[in-house]
């Protein structure tokens, strides 16, 4: 389940008075249930940064590829499940939004497995109408 506002965070007001933007991260999210590799490319700006254990993706034709390659292979059939912890809107118009949380990959109907969390963090823009994530910093440890 995506909580895209923690509760502690919609508690506490922007100095900005940025409105609560749900769905930040779900065009990725169905990208990834949809093990599209050219729908989830383009949730990223073409200059993004994808930083994950072992690999630097840098560049939405590298994410591209690289999603290709895993969907393809040992990724196939595989979900993204995201709890989101904080979001921050930054930015003179609100269109800059600093998200972390932890993810979890799923395949088929079984539920995320507990020690298999990851640490992440993603920034995001807000560009022509959509909110496209400029770098994605994921860190494996034990969540617990």
């Amino acid at each position: 389940m995506v909580n895209d506002v923690h509760p502690s965070t919609e508690a506490a007001p922007h100095p900005l008075d940025c409105p609560a933007r749900p769905g930040l991260l779900t065009p990725y999210l169905d990208a990834w249930a949809a093990n599209d590799a050219d729908a989830l490319a383009h949730c990223y700006t073409e200059g993004a940064v994808a930083t994950m254990p072992g690999i630097v993706l840098a560049g939405r034709a590298a994410i591209r590829t690289e999603m290709s390659i895993v969907f393809a292979r040992g990724l196939r059939g595989s979900r993204s499940v995201i709890d989101l912890e904080n979001v921050r809107y930054l930015g003179t118009h609100c269109d800059v939004a600093l998200v972390t949380g932890r993810s979890n990959l799923v395949f088929a109907s079984t539920p995320p497995h507990p020690d298999a969390w990851a640490h992440d963090t993603w920034t995001l823009t807000l560009r022509d109408g959509r909110w496209l994530i400029d770098a994605h910093h994921r860190s494996v440890s034990d969540l617990g």
